[in-house]
This record gives structure tokens, C-alpha cells and sequence, in this order.
């Protein structure tokens, strides 16, 4: 029974009850039918004087105990007792009206309605006298109560649960993990934190300006990020003793590394993003081509077209990250200056005749081994005895001669066109329109179109310019400090116990223990907090015990957030992109 109903019975207990008050109406009722039933019609006597009674005593019914009665019944009960009452109400003021005019006929559809009031009387009297069985056995429970009560009071107060768990949380780095209020489970990132962690983690990986080492790093005391990284966990423990105070004599924690944990790489960002521009619009040699998107272009290729298709240059770089490259310093085809007035070449070039030239000019020479013993001629070269380089030739120092013999690229558009693509394997393609200058001339590499005098001798020249670029990186420096302390709050509602664990150093299958003596007595509904400092953990997955009085209290697990690269540089590019397209799945580019 609820405690409303208990006071409903006690508050109840002074009033008229409501079997007397139904017994009440049913016998002005009967004294009412009575008076009806003496009226007689008959010649001799009028019925004058019994009408004279029954007006009066119509006017001396009430139906206020009908509405006392109402408000003691269950709402069940409320909607008949209205209805009867209103039934009641209609048939006395019918009465009322006619008084003394009433006519006899009318008396038996009166008395009908009086006799079905009775009725309905009678068997809210046998509802009534149920009621009142069922609240003497509950006023027999309510007089047990107090002693009952008083019994589980005792047992309540007296009753020791030891410590329970309230709640597991992350506090360092704020924010970040769902806390726990039940034992044995894990702390999860929440979402909101591991996407903006690993957003600013892809930019500083790839060595943009970012938050990351904020979030990642402790502040010093003038809020700077240090080389030093810690974790802080709060578990809060209540004394479920409402009775009796619990005596804390130490508090342990101990770390077990279960496992490695992999980190979160396929949510890194990689988003290239390549740029090209020629600086000054009357120089081609201005281009520039500039890699700058949170991770590096891969497979890069660029290339520079002339309008009459010469490929002037091309660019190939594996790695395109973080960098500017001139498209033009790796030219593909060959270029000479170009005297603008004249049209004179700045060097001159030698083209090989298949056949003796027909018409003689002194433009044309032909190649011979030297005669034995006769020296060469002051300011003329050591003679060539190379009988490869022996024949007919034609000396080329006019630009209109040289784009005669072949595809040549001079004061006509071009185009550069970039092709890359990034670590998940996603293609893209950049074009520049643009036009070559008129100070140079490109044209494409023939055998027989040399660039030394075939009459000297001469060595070869070994034309790849080309320097492979060399990976830089460092290791990182962690410093560690210890941090154990321990406090007591004012008063013993609240205890506060400070420990710290060194997980560097660590690998699976090993485990790390704080532990500090600890004597104090803990109020009943105390709360004993224990704030767990761990101190550059490892990418790993790591479980953690709280042994108070040498009792585990708490238990869950957790993963620490540690990328094992936090450089791209330091990495590698070579070994970071292989690593990253294993990751994204991506095929590596077949070689040549």
C-alpha cells in the first residue's frame, strides 16, 4: 500500500463513515415511501392531509450526505453517486412543485423512482461494508509499520557494502573520453574529440600549423606545449555504508599492457593540393609548380607541351610534398638563346648529312682522320679520331635553319599539364595555358643533330641533372617527470589520492603499480577520489585495477592514443608512403 493511501485512512478515521451515511439516506427514503404509500383515494376522505405530510417532508430531505458519501468512494463509485443524485433531485423537485396539487396519478412513477434509488442505495451498501473489511486490515498493517519500520532502519543503517563505483573519467586531455559509471568496461574517444584530434593531427603530421601539439602535449606555466605528455583518470568511489564510517588504510593501482593498439591512420587527412602559376606573364621561365595540401602528392608528373607537340619538359616525383618545382629544369628536349634582332643561335649546332652536300657553302665541312704527324694549327682543336664522328656535316647557326630540321618549341603557346595523386589512390589532373618567350628556342634530341664541333675531340657529358632528394628526420625527445602526491581535503566526507605511472617504458604482457599507504576513515556516503597520472603511454591497449585495502574496488580498459610517426619528414617520405597506402589500401605504382 502506498504511503498516500496509509494518511487517506488516518485522515479518514474522524469522519462519518460511509456505510452510515448510505444507511442514513436509505431510511429518509423509507420514511419517505411510507408517507406516499398512506395517501388513499377513496370518495369519503380526501387525501389533503397526507399530501400536507409527504410536502413536508420533501422539504425537510437533504442529499448532503449523498455528497459526503461522494467524496469518500473511489472514483469509480463517483459517476453512479452523481447519477443517482441527480435522479433524486429531479423526482424530489417534481414533488416540490406540485405540493399539495400533487396528483395521485402521479404517485406511481413517483414511487417507482424513490423504490430504484433504494435500490441502487442498497447495494452501495454491501460496496460500502467491503470497503470498510479491507480498511480495518489495512489499518491493521498501518500499526505494524512503525516497528517495521524501525527494523529496517536498523538493518539499513547497519548493512556495509564497502566501496561503489561512481564514475571513471578522462580529465587530461579535457573532454575527450565518454566517462564510466560501471565497472570492467572501457574508455572510448568521444567522437567529436578523435575527429578534431586526428584534423589537427594530419596537419601537423605533414608539418602545416596546427593545434595538435596542444592537444596532444602538456602546457608548461606559461601555457606553452612541452615535449612531456601525460594522461589523467578520475575514479570516484562512495562508501555505500549509510551507518558506519570505513577505515582506508592504502590505495593501489595497477596498469597491465594487454595489448598493441593500432592507431587510427586511415582517418588521417590527405587532401593534396598542387598549384601552378607563371609569376611574370612575359617569362616562361617564371613557372612554378608548388605542392601544398595537408599530405604529398604521389606519382606526380609534369609536364610542359609545346603547340606543335615538342615536349619541352617533364617533371616525374614520387613524393611531390611540401615543395616548388621549376618545370623547366628538366627539359626533355634541347635549348639554345636566340638572339632576338638577328636570329643568331648562342651556340651553333652540327647536323650530320647522310650524302656530300650538293651545292658547296662554307657552312658544310667534312670530317676526316688527321694526317699523321702534322699538329694542329695554333687556336684550333685536338682533331677528332673518332671514326664514328667521321663524315659530312652542316653547321647550324640560324634559328629559321635549326626549326627547319625538326619539332621546335619558339614564341608559341604551351601547355603544363600536372597529374598526381594522393595517398587513397584518388587521381587528379591540373592544366596551365601559357606562352614561351621569344629569348630561347626548344627542339627535340636527334642523333645526328650534335652539340659539340665533330672535328675536336671531345667527352662525353653525362646530361641527368637530376639529384635524388635525401629523407631528413629526428628523433623526438620525450622528458618525463614524476608526479606522486597525496592530499586530504577538510573533513572526511572527501578523500583525495594522487598517484602516477610511468607506461613509456612499457611493452604488452608487462605491467606498472603505484601504491601509497593511506590512513583515514571515509564518512558513510563519502567519496574517495583517486586522480591516476600516466605519463607517456605507448600505442597500446592497457587495463587498469584499483586496489583499495587490498581489495579491487574498479576495474576498465583503455587505449592509448599514440601515432607511432608524428612526422612525416622524420618518417621518411619513402617508408611513410608505402606504410600509408597499405593502410588506405592502395596498390603501389608499378615500376617502369
Amino acid at each position: 500500500m502506498a504511503w498516500q493511501e496509509l494518511l487517506t485512512l488516518l485522515q479518514g478515521s474522524g469522519q462519518e463513515s460511509a456505510e452510515s451515511l448510505v444507511q442514513r439516506l436509505m431510511t429518509k427514503l423509507d420514511e419517505l415511501l411510507t408517507l406516499l404509500e398512506s395517501v388513499e383515494v377513496s370518495e369519503k376522505e380526501k387525501p389533503g392531509q397526507a399530501l400536507i405530510r409527504v410536502e413536508w417532508r420533501v422539504a425537510a430531505f437533504s442529499l448532503a450526505a449523498l455528497d459526503d458519501l461522494e467524496r469518500q468512494s473511489a472514483s469509480s463509485q463517483r459517476e453512479r453517486l452523481r447519477g443517482l443524485r441527480q435522479k433524486l433531485q429531479q423526482t424530489l423537485a417534481t414533488m416540490q412543485q406540485s405540493g399539495r396539487q400533487l396528483p395521485v396519478s402521479d404517485l406511481v412513477s413517483i414511487r417507482a423512482s424513490l423504490i430504484g434509488a433504494r435500490r441502487e442505495l442498497e447495494q452501495l451498501a454491501m460496496s460500502q461494508r467491503e470497503a470498510v473489511r479491507v480498511s480495518r486490515r489495512n489499518r491493521n498493517v498501518l500499526l505494524l509499520i512503525p516497528t517495521l519500520l524501525g527494523s529496517l532502519s536498523v538493518s539499513y543503517l547497519r548493512s556495509e557494502r564497502g566501496l561503489r563505483l561512481e564514475r571513471i573519467e578522462a580529465v587530461t586531455p579535457s573532454s575527450a573520453y565518454i566517462p564510466l559509471t560501471v565497472s570492467d568496461d572501457t574508455l572510448y574517444p568521444k567522437d567529436e574529440y578523435l575527429a578534431d584530434y586526428m584534423t589537427e593531427f594530419s596537419k601537423h603530421y605533414f608539418g602545416h600549423p596546427s593545434e595538435f601539439p596542444s592537444l596532444y602535449f602538456d602546457r608548461d606555466d606559461k601555457g606553452q606545449p612541452t615535449s612531456r605528455r601525460t594522461l589523467q583518470h578520475k575514479i570516484s568511489l562512495r562508501n555505500a555504508s549509510h551507518g558506519r564510517v570505513t577505515y582506508l588504510s592504502s590505495v593501489e593501482a595497477v596498469v597491465d599492457v594487454l595489448e598493441t593498439a593500432e592507431f587510427p591512420w586511415n582517418r588521417l587527412t590527405v587532401t593534396p593540393q598542387v598549384s601552378a602559376k607563371q609569376w611574370r606573364e612575359s617569362d616562361h621561365r617564371s613557372l612554378r609548380v608548388k605542392s601544398d595540401g595537408v599530405g604529398p602528392a604521389i606519382d606526380a608528373e609534369i609536364v610542359v607541351t609545346a603547340r606543335s607537340g615538342l615536349t619541352v619538359a617533364k617533371t616525374e616525383r614520387d613524393v611531390f610534398h611540401r615543395s616548388e618545382i621549376d618545370p623547366f629544369a628538366s627539359l626533355v628536349s634541347d635549348v639554345l638563346s636566340v638572339d632576338q634582332k638577328s636570329g643568331a643561335l648562342s651556340a651553333p649546332r652540327y647536323w650530320r648529312l647522310t650524302t656530300p652536300p650538293s651545292t658547296p657553302g662554307p657552312q658544310f665541312f667534312e670530317v676526316s682522320a688527321p694526317q699523321p704527324g702534322i699538329p694542329p694549327a695554333p687556336g684550333q682543336c685536338k682533331p677528332n679520331r673518332n671514326e664514328a664522328d667521321y663524315g659530312w656535316y652542316e653547321q647550324i647557326t640560324e634559328l629559321s635553319r635549326l626549326r627547319a630540321l625538326g619539332p621546335s618549341g619558339y614564341a608559341e603557346p604551351y601547355q603544363l599539364q600536372v597529374s598526381y595523386a594522393s595517398l587513397k589512390g584518388e587521381h587528379k589532373t591540373l592544366t596551365l595555358a601559357g606562352t614561351l618567350g621569344t629569348n630561347e628556342v626548344f627542339f627535340a634530341h636527334h642523333k645526328r643533330l650534335l652539340a659539340y664541333d665533330p672535328r675536336c675531340e671531345h667527352v662525353d657529358i653525362d646530361r641527368d641533372g637530376i639529384m635524388d632528394e635525401l629523407d631528413a628526420g629526428g628523433p623526438l625527445a620525450f622528458l618525463f617527470a614524476s608526479d606522486k602526491d597525496l592530499s586530504f581535503p577538510k573533513g572526511v566526507d572527501l578523500i583525495t589520492v594522487r598517484l602516477g605511472i610511468d607506461l613509456q617504458s612499457l611493452v604488452v604482457g608487462r605491467r606498472a603499480a603505484a601504491t601509497h599507504p593511506l590512513d583515514g576513515f571515509l564518512n558513510p556516503q563519502g567519496i574517495l577520489a583517486v586522480n591516476l597520472t600516466l605519463h607517456m603511454p605507448i600505442s597500446a591497449r592497457y587495463g587498469v585495477r584499483l586496489l583499495v585495502n587490498g581489495t579491487e574496488t574498479a576495474r576498465y580498459r583503455f587505449a592509448g592514443l599514440v601515432p607511432e610517426h608524428l612526422s612525416f619528414e622524420a618518417e621518411g617520405h619513402s617508408q611513410a608512403v608505402n606504410r600509408l597506402r597499405s593502410v588506405f589500401g592502395v596498390k603501389p605504382k608499378a615500376t617502369k
